[in-house]
């Protein structure tokens, strides 16, 4: 009987971990699935310097969120200059400086 036990915990056990990389594969795949529409953020964010915006923060919003599409594709190096162009255009824009932070 105790053996029986055992193989079954050891049957839920690679059970869970089947599970466990299928959501990780999948979540892995969605991430992919989403990168051209990053792209699409990105080309459309491209020319939030070059037109003028009524503000610093609302210049400071624009550079901020291409900071955060680059993030999300990894693109760290590119992410640091958006958030550092942000906090240049307005200093008092906190979130600019959490996001350069956590990248």
């Amino acid at each position: 009987m105790e053996s029986i036990g055992k193989e079954l915990l050891k049957v839920a056990q690679a059970v869970a971990l089947l599970l466990l990389f299928s959501s990780i594969a999948i979540t892995t795949a969605t991430a992919q699935e989403s990168a051209p529409s990053l792209q699409t953020v990105l080309t459309r964010y491209a020319g939030a310097t070059r037109t003028s915006p009524t503000t610093d923060e609302e210049l400071a919003r624009r550079l901020f969120r291409r900071g955060n599409t680059y993030s999300n594709l990894e693109r760290h190096e590119e992410a640091i200059e958006e958030f550092e162009q942000c906090i240049a255009a307005d200093p008092n824009f906190a979130e600019g400086y959490r996001n350069l932070a956590n990248t």
